[in-house]
């Protein structure tokens, strides 16, 4: 090598050899030499490097300028070019880092960051072997992405948040007020049509108000009592639009009963994480059906390593006719970061944070698939028998009338003429503040 000058040093008393295997045994690292060609995409990526992205060795044009360039990602390769400068500028003991996302033999994405140093230098003083240091870095790239996207929910958990308070406010005086509207005219009076309409109307709205009142809420969680069936039908009401035109949505709603106790804002998050799940692993279309039935799990049938107790459950499942999931992955399916299909925007993390949500609630979620024939998601949660038949039957509270001084507090004009309105109405007398403070003056 007398036309090379070697300027990597390892330190005193290092040997190469030791050095380099050290590196290369350590889980998801590497370290190779490799030559610096003229053309970044004739600088070819290490049979090491290759190797760990799962591609035979000795397959033909492994050493290709356009199986480089495919190997990496299209959004990546103004990198590639910016990394190629950069080495071929490099001065002794600078380091260039890059990170760069590799395609997998399986198709996968990997992140892969490397760490460059000039090795050796031709007769002319450039650089010519290069020192890498390299890692799949796919694991750090997810928790970072997942960081990213809890923080943007939060800040739009924030604004949804003030949106909905006002938004409810509003809705509460259109209601409040087509209500009083409706006690003043007889069933068969012409306005009488047109004011249920605005009063359905603006119920319809105040629901929606208390799914984004609820998304604000983010990791908080409220317990009430409530029939599922009524929460599928407002979150396929809510998502139909942004399905698309090739994938059918369907529903059977077989449970006789669907009570539950838990955080209705909280479980449509999970029927969301699950329906995405769903459209992801159908990039070209297909059918997703969402159902229920009512299962009484006892003996056998809670089935082997379930932590479920014997009981009754409603059984919510959430199918797809997409790519399935392989035997070997199914167990994993639920593990944060893991992910079969290239995810959206989570991270892989949108089956973690279901059966999270679901194991809060005293329940459980169990996947079943075969690769090419779809997969199926079955959420088991608590059936509350007792309280099932009081939310079907209840009716209509009836105004009541009273009397005596009541003094009512809101910052908000609308809702406290609205209420000093309907208090009035009912034979009481009403005093009115703006805050707590004025209220007690």
């Amino acid at each position: 090598m007398e036309d090379h000058q070697a300027v990597l040093d390892l330190g005193r008393g290092n040997s190469l050899k030791t050095f380099m295997d050290q590196i290369n045994a350590a889980r998801d690292l590497g370290a190779v030499f490799h030559a610096l060609a003229a053309d970044p995409w004739q600088t070819p990526f290490h049979d090491k490097v290759l190797d760990r992205l799962g591609y035979p060795s000795g397959e033909d044009g492994r050493k290709s300028r356009s199986f480089h360039r495919e190997l990496i990602f299209p959004e990546d390769h103004p990198l590639q070019e910016a990394r190629h400068a950069k080495l071929s500028e490099l001065s002794d003991g600078e380091v260039v880092h890059s990170r760069l996302r590799l395609l997998a033999a399986d198709g996968s994405r990997r992140w892969t960051e490397l760490e460059e140093t000039v090795a050796t230098r031709a007769a002319d003083g450039a650089p010519d072997t290069i020192f890498c240091q390299f890692r799949d870095a796919s694991r750090q790239a997810a928790i970072e992405a997942h960081v990213y996207q809890t923080q943007k929910m939060e800040a739009l958990g924030l604004l949804a948040g003030g949106i909905a308070h006002d938004l409810n406010n509003l809705m509460a005086g259109i209601i409040g007020y087509a209500s009083l509207a409706e006690s003043d005219l007889g069933p068969d009076d012409p306005p009488m049509e047109a004011i249920r309409t605005i009063r359905e109307a603006a119920e319809r709205a105040a629901a929606l108000t208390r799914q984004l009142l609820g998304f604000a809420r983010g990791g908080e969680r409220e317990t009430l009592q409530f029939d599922v069936h009524v929460l599928i039908k407002e979150f396929i009401a809510l998502i139909k639009r942004g399905i698309a035109s090739n994938t059918r949505l369907t529903s059977s709603l077989e449970a006789p009963q669907a009570v539950v106790q838990g955080d209705p804002a909280q479980l449509q998050q999970v029927l969301f994480n699950l329906t995405l799940n769903a459209r992801e692993t159908m990039p070209d279309g297909g059918a997703m059906t969402i159902s229920t039935h009512v299962a009484d799990l006892k003996g056998e049938t809670l089935g082997a390593g379930s932590a479920l107790d014997p009981g009754a459950y409603l059984v919510l499942s959430v199918k797809d006719t997409g790519r399935g999931i392989p035997p070997e992955n199914i167990d994993r399916v639920f593990e944060p970061f893991f992910a079969t299909n290239e995810p959206a925007s989570g991270g892989g993390m949108g089956l973690s944070a279901a059966n999270r949500i679901v194991r809060d609630h005293g329940g459980e979620i169990r996947a079943e698939s075969r690769p090419g024939q779809g997969a199926a998601f079955h959420v088991y949660l608590p059936l509350v028998r007792e309280a099932a038949d009081a939310l079907t039957s209840s009716e209509k509270s009836e105004w009541v009338q009273g009397s005596g001084c009541i003094l009512f507090a809101d910052d908000e004009e609308m809702i406290r003429n609205l209420t000093s309105m309907q208090l009035k109405r009912l034979g009481y007398k009403v005093i009115t503040a703006e805050d707590g403070k004025k209220a007690v003056e």
